[in-house]
């Protein structure tokens, strides 16, 4: 084998291996192709055909599989799971299911995701597949089709950008001139709620988060709370405005405040509501 064959043999299948490694590193991935194109240049260089044949079905057959795998995880098929975890975080609770059976008004979900920006920290990118199968999971178990769920992608100086800022979804800057958008807006009838942001750090509470906000906007009548404590749970805290519990509380009930008086507080909160 002479040197210049040697040469191009090398040079073909080194960037047939940056080819395959940038599927899964993302500095590498805006080069991808770049590698493939190498790839077939030098392999041009070899004086032999059958040599070429291979090398072409050895680039080929991994981006034939990349293009049917994108393809299928974008349909029905592709977003049946089977959930192999120990303590089965990918599977829906049954109170989920029973929410989502029972809806009888639509819901509306306006899904924001920023999915095209450079410098978008790995950990984002992983989350997003994540939360796109798991949202299309939601909407598939609605009772009559009741969940309408928008995917939006905001393209900077956009009305979908100035929608998702209406909507109070959180920018979250990753380079020095890029943001990135990542939440959504539930809102059914004359309610509406927000998740500003779906972190990658609480991705166990991605359930608790979206379906308590699909009861929040659904729900017509409120039940309600009466919380005993002697101190000021609505307006303490580190920020003054509530403890969080008791914001998260609020999310789902109508909080009676009783104090430490709860027999004369129940009197007032009785005219107040007008109960019975």
């Amino acid at each position: 084998m002479n040197v210049s064959k040697a040469f191009a043999i090398g040079i073909t299948t080194i960037g047939f291996i940056l080819f395959v490694l940038s599927q899964f590193l993302d500095s590498l991935s805006p080069l991808t192709w770049y590698f493939a194109i190498g790839s077939f240049i030098a392999l041009s260089f070899v004086p032999n055909s059958r040599l070429i044949r291979v090398g072409f079905a050895a680039v080929a057959l991994p981006i034939f599989i990349f293009f049917f795998t994108e393809f299928v995880s974008r349909t029905d098929v592709g977003n049946k799971s089977i959930d192999l975890t120990e303590d089965n975080r990918y599977t829906l609770s049954e109170g989920t299911r029973a929410i989502l059976s029972e809806l009888k008004d639509p819901v509306t979900i306006n899904y924001y995701v920023t999915r095209d920006v450079d410098g978008t920290p790995s950990a984002y990118k992983r989350h997003i597949p994540r939360v796109d199968s798991f949202l299309r999971q939601v909407e598939g178990l609605a009772n009559d089709k009741n969940i309408t769920l928008n995917f939006i992608d905001p393209e900077p100086n956009t009305d979908e950008e100035d929608a998702a800022l209406l909507d109070q979804v959180q920018q979250i800057p990753v380079t020095q001139d890029d943001k990135f958008l990542f939440g959504a807006s539930i809102s059914s009838l004359d309610k509406k709620t927000v998740i500003p942001f779906f972190a990658p750090s609480q991705e166990t509470q991605l359930e608790f988060q979206l379906i308590s906000a699909i009861a929040e906007v659904s729900r017509r009548e409120t039940p309600v709370v009466g919380l005993i404590s002697a101190h000021n749970l609505a307006s303490g805290g580190p920020t003054n405005q509530g403890w969080l519990f008791y914001q998260l509380l609020q999310r789902s009930y109508d909080v009676a405040n009783l104090g430490m008086m709860p027999i004369e507080a129940l009197r007032t909160e009785y005219e107040r509501r007008k109960w019975g």
